[in-house]
C-alpha cells in the first residue's frame, strides 16, 4: 500500500518550515525504508537515495484517535471502520500557530518573522475479498514563511493515489497504482527596493505503476513491472513585486515530458549464507511540445550569438528522445550468524533535476527537465558494507561508496541565475565524483537506547568541455553544492522509570560550500563584484542539540484514554546556525551577513493523547 509520500512525488518538499518539522505525519506512517546503496529495480529516475514510505491502513474493527497540542502546534489522527472488517478510513491533520511565540523573541529578525504550516491526509482501504484490496490516499500541505522583512515563501503540495492489489493463490500478486502530485512554490524578495521581485513555479507529476510479483520457486522472488510518468512543469514567472521595482516581467514558459520504463529483477537465495539480487530496467524519455528550441553552430558554446535556427513543435509532438538501461546487482553474504557483508552496483538515469543558486540571500532551487540541448544525467554507484550484531543488543555497520555522475548540470560563472529564460545559455554539463564512508552503532532495545553515526564524504565537480573550450572554475575541480565532509548524528533515549523517559539528539555537519565576493571593481563608474573560485568557502558548520522529557500518564491497561506530557527544548544552545550567508556593498565595502532560521532556544510543552487501551 504505497502512498504518494515516497518517490512518486518528486516535487514534495520533505520538511515544513525549513526542516523544523517533517513533511510526513508520523501518526499515519506505517513503515519507511531508505535505500542508499542497493536500490530496487522498481525504482528509477533518480541518482540519489530513495525514501519509500507506506501509510497505515485504517482500523477495520473499531474507532480510535490520537493527537497532541502544544503552544505552537496541534495534530489529530482518527481511524475506524466504515464497513466493519471491509472498509476503513484514516485521517490526520496538523497545523502550527507559532507566530505569537516569535513576537516574544528579543532578536528583531526572528521577532519580525512569520512561520505557518498545515497538512491534511485522508486514506480509505477496502478488502473486496481475500484476493483483492483497494487503497485511496490523499495529501495536502501548505507552508507560509516570512524571514525578517526581506523574504516571503509559500509552497504547497497536493497529491493522491489509487492502488489495487490482487493476489493469485497467495503465491503471486499484481499491484496497479495511479499517482498524482502537484508542487507549487512562490517567493517574494524585497531585500533591494529597486530589484524587489516575485518568483513562482509549479511541478505536476502523474504516474502509472504496474508491479507483478512472481514466486515460481521457493528460492526465487521475481518482480516484473512497468511505470510511466507524465511531467508537466510550469517554470513560472519573475515579476516586479511593487511599483517601485524596476524588474522586467519574465514568463519562463512550460515544459512537458513522459518517462516510461520496464523492469525485471530476481532475488535468488542460493544458500542460507548467500543471496543475490539482480535486475535490469530500461528507461525511455521523450521531451514533448508545444515548445520552441534552438539549434547552434557545431562544436560551439550554446549562446545567442551561435544560434543558427529555431525549431517549433506542436502539442505532444516529440522534440527529443533519450533512452538507457539501468543495471542493479547486490550480493549479501553471511560470514557468521552475526556478521554479514553486502556489496552492490547501480546504474541509474535521471531526467529531471534542480538548478541551485547558493549565493543569494535565500538559496532557491528550481526544477528543469532534460530537453533538446540538455542531456539527462547518468550515474554509477558502488557500495560495500559490513554489518554485525555484538553484545546483547548492539548493532554496528561500516559502509563505503563511490559514485560517478555524468552530465551534471551547473550554472556558468557569472550566469544570470534569477532571470535566465534560455537555460542552456547559462549552464554547462560536467562530471561529479563522490565517495564516502559511514560508521554506525545502534542499541535498539534496553533502558538506554539510541544510535550514533559518523560519516565522511567528498563530492566534487569537474566541468571542462574540451570541444567548445568552456569550463567552470578555470577547468579545475571544486566542491559540489551538497558537499558536507563531516557529519555526526546522535540520538539517545533513557527510560528512567515506567512513566519517565528522557531523550535527546545532537546534530553536527560541515557547512555547505559557497562562493563569496572577494573584491569590488569600478569600471566607468559602474560597481562590479569579483567573486572567489567556485565554492571556495563554506558557511559556518551546523550544530544543534534538542532535549525532551516525556511523562506518561496512568498506565492502566484498560482505560478510555491515555495521555502524556512532553517538555522539549529545540536548539538548546541557542546557536544561530546560518541558513545562508549573503553580502551587501556598503560605503565601498563588501559586508557579509548570516541569516539564521530559529536561531534561539524554542521551548514547548505538548500534551499527547490516544483513545483506547494502552497497548493499542
Amino acid at each position: 500500500s504505497k502512498s504518494i509520500l515516497h518517490r512518486e512525488c518528486p516535487g514534495l518538499y520533505t520538511s515544513h518550515l525549513f526542516g523544523f518539522f517533517s513533511a510526513f505525519n508520523p501518526d499515519v506512517i506505517d513503515n519507511f525504508m531508505l535505500y542508499k546503496g542497493s536500490i530496487p529495480t522498481r525504482f528509477g529516475g533518480r541518482l540519489s537515495s530513495i525514501f519509500d514510505i507506506s501509510t497505515k491502513m485504517g482500523n477495520m474493527e473499531k474507532f480510535s484517535a490520537r493527537g497532541g497540542i502544544s503552544p505552537i502546534t496541534m495534530r489529530l489522527m482518527a481511524e475506524g471502520p466504515i464497513v466493519k472488517n471491509k472498509v476503513s478510513y484514516i485521517a490526520g491533520v496538523r497545523s502550527t500557530y507559532s507566530d505569537w511565540v516569535l513576537r516574544y523573541v528579543k532578536d528583531p529578525e526572528i521577532r519580525n518573522s512569520n512561520a505557518y504550516f498545515g497538512d491534511i491526509v485522508l486514506g480509505f482501504d477496502a478488502k473486496i475479498n481475500e484476493s483483492n484490496k483497494l487503497k485511496l490516499f490523499g495529501y495536502y500541505s501548505q507552508d507560509r514563511i516570512k524571514l525578517s522583512n526581506n523574504t516571503k515563501y509559500q509552497f504547497k503540495n497536493k497529491g493522491a493515489s489509487l492502488s489495487w492489489l490482487h493476489a493469485f493463490k497467495k503465491k503471486h500478486d499484481i499491484n496497479i497504482s495511479f499517482v498524482y502530485s502537484d508542487y507549487y512554490f512562490e517567493e517574494e524578495n524585497s531585500e533591494l527596493t529597486f530589484a524587489a521581485y516575485k518568483r513562482s513555479y509549479r511541478l505536476n507529476h502523474n504516474q502509472l505503476n504496474v508491479d507483478l510479483g512472481l514466486r515460481p520457486f521457493e528460492d526465487h522472488n521475481i518482480k516484473v513491472g512497468l511505470n510511466s510518468v507524465l511531467y508537466l512543469l510550469d517554470r513560472g514567472e519573475h515579476l516586479p513585486l511593487n511599483t517601485e521595482s524596476t524588474v522586467t516581467p519574465i514568463d519562463f514558459g512550460n515544459e512537458k515530458a513522459i518517462e516510461s520504463a520496464i523492469y525485471i529483477s530476481d532475488e535468488w537465495k542460493i544458500s542460507p549464507l548467500l543471496s543475490i539480487l539482480g535486475g535490469l530496467r530500461y528507461n525511455l524519455y521523450t521531451y514533448l511540445g508545444p515548445n520552441s528550441v534552438y539549434q547552434y553552430m557545431p562544436n560551439s558554446p550554446l549562446s545567442a550569438s551561435t544560434t543558427t535556427d529555431t525549431l517549433n513543435f506542436g502539442n505532444n509532438e516529440s522534440i527529443k528522445t533519450y533512452g538507457g538501461l539501468d543495471y542493479r546487482l547486490s550480493i549479501n553474504y553471511l560470514l557468521s550468524p552475526n556478521i554479514s557483508l553486502k556489496a552492490s552496483y547501480n546504474r541509474l538515469h535521471q531526467y529531471i533535476f534542480m538548478l541551485t543558486n547558493t549565493i543569494a540571500l535565500s538559496p532557491t532551487d528550481t526544477w528543469k527537465l532534460a530537453d533538446y540541448n540538455i542531456k539527462p544525467m547518468v550515474g554509477d554507484q558502488f557500495s560495500l558494507g559490513f554489518y554485525t550484531n555484538f553484545g546483547k543488543n548492539f548493532e554496528g555497520s561500516v559502509e563505503g561508496y563511490f559514485k560517478k555522475v555524468h552530465n551534471l548540470v551547473e550554472y556558468k560563472d557569472g550566469a544570470d541565475i534569477l532571470t535566465s529564460k534560455v537555460v542552456e545559455w547559462d549552464v554547462l554539463q560536467g562530471n561529479l565524483d563522490a565517495y564516502g564512508i559511514e560508521f554506525m552503532i545502534k542499541k535498539p532495545f534496553g533502558k538506554l537506547n539510541g544510535w550514533v553515526n559518523y560519516s565522511y564524504s567528498n563530492s566534487s565537480v569537474l566541468v571542462n568541455n574540451s570541444i567548445t573550450g568552456e569550463n567552470i572554475n578555470f577547468g579545475q575541480r571544486y566542491p559540489s553544492n551538497y558537499d558536507h565532509p563531516h557529519s555526526v548524528n546522535l540520538v539517545a533515549n533513557f527510560k528512567a522509570s515506567r512513566r519517565l523517559i528522557l531523550s535527546g539528539n545532537l546534530i553536527y555537519a560541515t557547512g555547505r560550500p559557497i562562493t563569496y565576493p572577494a573584491a569590488i571593481y569600478y569600471l566607468d563608474g559602474q560597481k562590479i563584484f569579483h567573486y572567489s573560485n567556485r565554492n571556495e568557502y563554506r558557511i559556518p558548520d551546523y550544530f544543534r542539540i534538542d532535549l525532551a522529557v516525556k511523562i506518561e500518564g496512568n498506565l492502566l491497561s484498560k482505560k478510555l484514554a491515555h495521555g502524556q506530557f512532553i517538555f522539549s527544548v529545540y536548539n538548546l544552545t541557542g546557536r544561530k546556525n546560518a541558513y545562508s550567508v549573503y553580502f551587501k556593498s556598503e560605503e565601498g565595502q563588501v559586508i557579509g551577513y548570516k541569516m539564521s532560521i530559529f536561531g534561539t532556544q524554542i521551548f514547548s510543552l505538548t500534551y499527547d493523547f490516544k483513545l483506547g487501551s494502552y497497548d493499542d
